[in-house]
């Protein structure tokens, strides 16, 4: 199951070894997705100074992005109130196809 980030730009090749695909924000920022194998590399990820977690794509799907994410993705990214990790995830699978939540 791939999750969303937004990290530091410098951070994008630190999950080494891991399937994870990135978009430069611009702003010193990137969104990355990372398709984990298993559930503690994933929160030892999280807990990095940093990293900050976007909602689960299936478990929150439904949650409204937090202020805090808009104001970094909103650069490179076009969001209406109320949008959610799916309207990224489509945006962002235009710029990067890999982006989607799965590739055929």
């Amino acid at each position: 199951m791939k999750f969303f980030y937004v990290i530091p730009v410098e951070m994008v090749h630190a999950p080494a070894n891991i399937g994870s695909h990135s978009l430069d924000l611009g702003n010193g920022k990137a969104l990355i997705c990372i398709d984990w194998k298993d559930d503690f590399q994933e929160a030892e990820w999280c807990a990095r100074e940093g990293v900050m977690p976007l909602p689960h794509p299936i478990f929150q799907m439904a949650e409204p992005l937090q202020d805090e994410h808009i104001a970094h993705l909103k650069g490179r990214f076009a969001f209406n109130n109320g949008d959610n990790i799916h309207h990224l995830i489509r945006q962002a699978a235009k710029l990067d196809p890999w982006m989607r939540l799965h590739v055929l």
